[in-house]
């Protein structure tokens, strides 16, 4: 009975990491076949570059004395990392802050597990912005130049999801999988250099006005612009 219990749960889990919005929110480019892996390899605590199949070994060794005990502890923090990610994805704001500093590789998503165990939720939602500002303290827009590719990328994808955030009538949340699986790149934005087509400049402002704001006199005006 026991068995039948975690098989069931294992493939709650497992079909639930196959969403793509929900597993590129937690990871940047790694793509899989049995997702659940993720989790086993985030608990392994000898982890061996060299070795692809250390998580393997380092579950095969903690369980060859057949430890039920052991066995139900092991999978009940696979559960608690699996509820963690959920609760983190389906919050709005730590879904797009955590989202950020995954897609910007400032952090991995075992360090932020590891830190929201000892403090509190607002604790972990300030440590958040602290990592953020971190990441982005020696990036003066100002200075900003087209030819500065991940600063200016880091920038666009602050704002972008700021926005989203900062509106209260936007219950969106910002495509992760679609960011990271097409790659979008600063390409997208067109030097003030080119001349475009004005098909294209139609198309970038429909794909741009929706980061827009329609609240205050600046939103408003910016939007009839």
């Amino acid at each position: 009975m026991r068995q039948l219990e975690i098989a069931t749960e294992w493939d709650n889990i497992e079909n639930s990491l196959q969403d793509d919005k929900f597993w590129f929110f937690l990871n940047q480019n790694n793509v899989a076949t049995n997702r659940i892996e993720f989790i086993f390899n985030l608990m392994n605590e000898e982890p061996d570059p060299n070795d692809n199949y250390d998580t393997f070994r380092y579950f095969s060794k903690k369980f060859s004395k057949g430890n039920n005990e052991e066995l139900t502890k092991n999978w009940n923090e696979v559960k608690r990392y699996y509820q963690r990610f959920s609760e983190w994805f389906s919050e709005r704001e730590l879904y797009h802050k955590i989202g950020f500093l995954i897609s910007t590789e400032s952090t991995s998503i075992k360090e932020l597990y590891i830190m929201s165990d000892d403090i509190s939720k607002s604790e972990f939602k300030e440590y958040l912005d602290k990592l953020i500002k971190k990441d982005l303290k020696n990036v003066d827009i100002n200075e900003l130049q087209y030819s500065d590719g991940n600063d200016v990328r880091k920038i666009l994808l602050l704002y972008n999801i700021l926005t989203m955030l900062a509106s209260s009538k936007d219950n969106s949340y910002f495509p992760f999988d679609l960011y990271k699986n097409e790659k979008w790149d600063i390409e997208h934005i067109t030097s003030v250099k080119d001349k475009l087509p004005e098909k294209n400049k139609k198309q970038w402002i429909d794909d741009a006005i929706v980061f827009v704001g329609n609240e205050s006199k600046i939103e408003k005006s910016l939007r009839k612009k």
